[in-house]
């Protein structure tokens, strides 16, 4: 939509093909089967047939989710058309399309937009019309290509073209920000990247160094905690911050091993605290 505040990308197919996550699937192979499962029977689309997934907002809890893969349109509108709790409806540009339950958000309805077997898009049924017809004219919103904040090939990647508003009201120091970009890739290590555009080198300097100063406090407060949590504590080991012009770049880095180590003790989303493997069944 042209009131698009940002987007991020997440390249399903390029996360598959890495060791580390193959190793995570295999550890939570159950699960998988589940979420495929529930996925497959609520809206007849195979997770494994997504390849891209976009997520493009306009503020908090508004905008809209795009899906890139090999898709079978006419099971998808086969599993929707069946259920209740959608109603069909006709979006020109679309080769199905209905109206389903929003997820987590009772008595609300968003938009499921099938535009061909390649592309998928879900939202607030004004802003997904709104990408149909962008897509379909042939320009995406925000023109990404051309603002050149999304450089490609990492495995997840987003970019800010405005601070949210509401953002603004809990951290005032971000109302210089002009842009933002933020990425992690996943080789051998998870390595991460952010950065900002203020408004000038002044107001760089001085946000560098009030996250400087954030960042030593978290450090210290970490130190006073336990149980440890190596992955936290690995980053903000690894975490350098520098003011560059009018930018902010910020790298951090997490192992292989490390992260290894947090999918073995089963802990990977809690900081990878550190403590006895679960017990096979």
């Amino acid at each position: 939509p042209a009131e698009t505040t940002g987007v991020a990308r997440l390249d399903i197919r390029k996360l598959r093909e890495n060791p580390l996550f193959k190793t995570f699937k295999e550890m939570n192979y159950d699960k998988h089967l589940i979420a495929s499962e529930v996925m497959a029977g609520e809206t007849g689309l195979d997770i494994d047939s997504i390849g891209r997934i976009w997520l493009g907002w306009v503020e908090k809890g508004r905008g809209v989710v795009a899906l890139e893969g090999d898709f079978d349109v006419k099971r998808i509108s086969q599993t929707i058309g069946a259920r209740k709790d959608c109603a069909a409806v006709k979006i020109p540009g679309c080769q199905f399309a209905a109206m389903v339950p929003a997820k987590g958000v009772p008595g609300q309805q968003n938009l499921a937009a099938v535009i061909d077997g390649r592309t998928i898009a879900v939202g607030e049924a004004v802003l997904t019309n709104e990408f149909v017809r962008s897509f379909s004219s042939g320009k995406p919103a925000q023109d990404l290509a051309s603002k050149k904040l999304l450089s490609g090939g990492k495995i997840f990647e987003a970019a800010i073209f405005e601070v949210p508003k509401e953002l603004l009201k809990e951290k005032k120091f971000l109302e210089n920000v002009v842009s933002g970009t933020f990425d992690i890739d996943l080789q051998k290590d998870a390595d991460m990247n952010m950065s900002l555009t203020l408004s000038s080198p002044e107001q760089a300097e001085g946000v560098q160094q009030m996250l400087q100063g954030l960042i030593s406090l978290q450090k210290m407060s970490k130190r006073q905690n336990m149980p440890a949590n190596p992955l936290q504590e690995e980053f903000l080991r690894s975490l350098v911050i520098k003011s560059q012009g009018s930018s902010i770049v910020a790298n951090a880095k997490i192992s292989g091993g490390s992260l290894l180590k947090a999918m073995q003790s089963g802990n990977l989303f809690d900081g990878g605290k550190r403590g006895a493997p679960p017990a096979r069944r």
